[in-house]
């Protein structure tokens, strides 16, 4: 407490005293505010850990060893050409703007989803950056198969593979020349009967992984966090949950022109066909009642298509909104039954009033 005590204040005339108090009280309030950041700094001091090294985990350049950079929240040594790596390390661009040596574990792959943000799989299945044209790629190298090569790595407009086949991921172990010679659902890569993909990442642009395969996928991604698909009618609504898919899944709905007869209204294809679901997910339709006729809503049941035929679902109606919904466990066709199409599908559980939603 630095307020003077009234015997010291008798040695000053009365007209400074408020002076004196303000700026006692102003010496007090930086001391305190001085002694608040010394305990602060020296807190921050002994939690802070020491700067680690090369292909070690970081957020930031700091939580690196000076001069080493954090890219891929790994501590790398910066470059601008290969030439500043260790031998036998390429320079690669990074998800930071500058460019760095690639570490070991960070090279070899067999699938784009194998390598770091922004990188694909290449020919000789070292992960690469990508390129159309020799200015996509850094100084001293340049593109080959839509990859980023040094000039020594290239020969006869290639790049000269290393790599070794049989270490291949998601091989069947069997070798072949043609995706013909492998059984379903390998193809032929690199003369070694494998699966295509195991995630969206390696699919070309506009396809998706379903069942390790690249298959037609132009519509909506839906990962592991789920979430929603509607038809361009707003007709039909796809709701899948979180955990349901295991990666990126592009999902379209389309409405189609021809379907097996008994359905009511519009037939929906649900695309890429054949995505089996960890969760169930939901379907819902809205219907019009010129798609209904004179059919009562409570004996409304969504259906699966299979060839020719319908197999109805166990289904819930909400006649106040005009919906049906169901669970499914796959991606294919589906469309809204009547009572006496596709058979029993159980109890069908129709909404009450008071709980529509």
């Amino acid at each position: 407490d630095l307020t003077p005590d009234p015997p010291l204040l008798s040695f000053f005339p009365k007209r400074y005293h408020p002076q004196l108090m303000r700026h006692l009280s102003l010496t007090s309030i930086v001391a305190a505010t001085a002694a608040t950041w010394l305990i602060v700094m020296a807190a921050c001091s002994s939690d802070s850990q020491a700067p680690v090294g090369v292909g070690e985990g970081c957020h930031i350049n700091t939580d690196c060893s000076s001069p080493l950079v954090c890219a891929f929240q790994k501590c790398h040594q910066a470059c601008a050409t290969s030439r500043d790596c260790t031998i036998g390390q390429r320079c690669m661009a990074s998800d930071r703007p500058f460019h760095v040596c690639q570490l070991d574990t960070e090279r070899t792959c067999s699938y784009n989803s194998d390598c770091p943000g922004g990188q694909a799989c290449g020919s000789d299945r070292e992960c690469r950056d990508q390129c159309a044209a020799d200015r996509d790629c850094l100084k001293y190298q340049v593109c080959v198969g839509a990859t980023c090569a040094d000039t020594m790595e290239v020969a006869e407009g290639g790049i000269v593979s290393e790599a070794a086949p049989n270490a291949e991921a998601g091989a069947s172990g069997l070798p072949c020349n043609y995706t013909s010679e492998c059984p379903d659902p390998y193809v032929c890569r690199a003369n070694l009967c494998s699966v295509e993909c195991m995630t969206t990442l390696d699919c070309n642009a506009g396809y998706s992984c379903a069942n390790n395969r690249c298959v037609t996928g132009s519509g909506t991604l839906v990962g592991a966090d789920g979430g929603k698909i509607t038809d361009s009618s707003g007709k039909l609504e796809l709701d899948v949950p979180k955990d349901a898919l295991r990666a990126q899944v592009a999902i379209a709905i389309h409405p189609l022109e021809a379907w097996p007869d008994g359905a009511l209204g519009q037939v929906f294809q649900i695309e890429p066909s054949g995505i089996n679901f960890a969760v169930p997910a939901t379907l819902t339709y809205t219907y019009a009642p010129t798609d209904i006729g004179a059919t009562l809503p409570a004996d409304l049941r969504l259906g699966l298509a299979s060839g020719s035929s319908w197999t109805a679902m166990a289904s819930t109606v909400d006649p106040a909104q005009h919906k049906v919904s169901a669970s499914i466990a796959h991606l294919s066709t589906y469309g809204l039954l009547g009572p006496t199409v596709g058979g029993d599908a159980g109890a069908v559980a129709p909404l009450d009033a008071g709980t529509a939603k």
